[in-house]
């Protein structure tokens, strides 16, 4: 059925041979290639490349939850250091949310 040496001088099975080889290369290359073997450089390359794409958006969520964090451990630190009544607490407890609810805004909006 199969004659090396028939097949050996047929161009057009030689041709379809080569390509069939060097899509296997290719696959297996693609596959299991540079990606695959040094993932730790493509996560990095993608997430700096995400990072470059949507610094802006970075830059305000982040600045949103700095303050959101900051106006929380402010709270916790004149909570311990003094006895605060409910209105002063309450004084506290609305830039915490405010912060936050904005924080939250963006993180559903961007």
């Amino acid at each position: 059925m199969f004659n090396s040496s028939r097949d050996a001088l047929n161009p057009n099975i030689n041709a379809t041979t080569l390509k069939n080889r060097l899509w296997v290369i290719d696959h297996y290359r693609y596959r299991y290639g540079a990606d695959h073997t040094f993932w730790v450089n493509s996560v990095l390359r993608r997430m700096a490349a995400n990072a470059n794409r949507y610094k802006f958006n970075y830059a305000v969520k982040g600045f949103l939850l700095y303050q959101s964090y900051s106006a929380l451990q402010n709270y916790r630190y004149v909570n311990s250091m003094s006895f605060m009544s409910n209105v002063e607490k309450a004084s506290y407890h609305v830039p915490i949310a405010a912060w936050g609810g904005a924080f939250g805004a963006a993180c559903l909006l961007f």
